[in-house]
């Protein structure tokens, strides 16, 4: 199932109004992809922190066998707030993931992405080899 970025939108308000509604306002995002879910948040007043210590609550962007879900709620004993919540077995691709990733260049440019910058072009290191010349 891809999820595309229409959904994704639709799926990313739904879960602001579920904090909001919840009085959440400070989230961390679980590496990786919930980071990224974090990040789009701020664009519904959500603050994003790099500590869980200092968030309200947890933000992913799937549940599938809920492994993660029980070990952060464990540790810190917070909500758990998701994207989606996988019910069924099949494989569920964001519009903005690839087939294969290179890990660091790959977030960079989700994250550009998600935050409404271009995708295409040059990574920020071809960008500075360019200024260097």
């Amino acid at each position: 199932m891809i999820i595309t970025k229409a959904k994704f939108c639709y799926n990313l308000r739904r879960l602001a109004m579920r904090l909001l509604k919840d009085d959440v306002r400070r989230v961390y995002g679980i590496p990786k992809n919930g980071m990224l879910i974090a990040i789009a948040l701020e664009k519904h007043g959500i603050i994003h922190t790099e500590f869980p210590k200092t968030a309200q609550a947890f933000v992913d962007d799937l549940i599938d066998s809920g492994r993660t879900k029980e070990k952060w709620t464990k540790q810190y004993n917070k909500p758990f707030y998701t994207l989606i919540d996988k019910k069924e077995k099949e494989w569920i691709k964001f519009y903005f993931e690839k087939e294969t990733e290179d890990e660091e260049t790959d977030l960079i440019l989700r994250l550009k992405q998600i935050r409404g910058g271009s995708s295409a072009g040059k990574s920020e290191g071809s960008n500075r080899e360019s200024n260097n010349k």
